[in-house]
């Protein structure tokens, strides 16, 4: 790819002024992309670990949980954190889909 660059530049060298702006976006945005997914990460694993806490404890007490016939108590409450979780997954694809937008030009 560099080599492409450095053959278009020699021809057309107007070109450059069009290809180091581009450039200086692209890294913008990548930056901006990388951090992002970071934090993205880091929200699907901190919301993560609830589902699992929660899922352990109720395999540990599930005969008390039968026995007090709270079972569907147990059931809203796992979907609600559940839920918690797909919010950040859901901004990770949204956040793939709109960086490859301005790659596809």
């Amino acid at each position: 790819m560099p080599a492409n660059v450095s053959v278009i530049m020699f021809v057309t060298w107007r070109i450059v002024f069009i290809i180091i702006p581009l450039g200086w976006f692209y890294n913008m945005i990548g930056n901006r992309y990388i951090r992002t997914c970071r934090e993205l990460r880091r929200l699907d694993a901190n919301t993560k670990a609830p589902i699992l806490a929660f899922f352990g404890e109720t395999l540990v007490g599930v005969d008390t949980v039968r026995a007090f016939d709270t079972g569907d108590r147990f059931m809203i409450e796992n979907q609600k954190r559940i839920d918690e979780n797909t919010k950040p997954m859901l901004w990770n694809i949204v956040s793939n889909r709109w960086l490859s937008k301005p790659f596809r030009l």
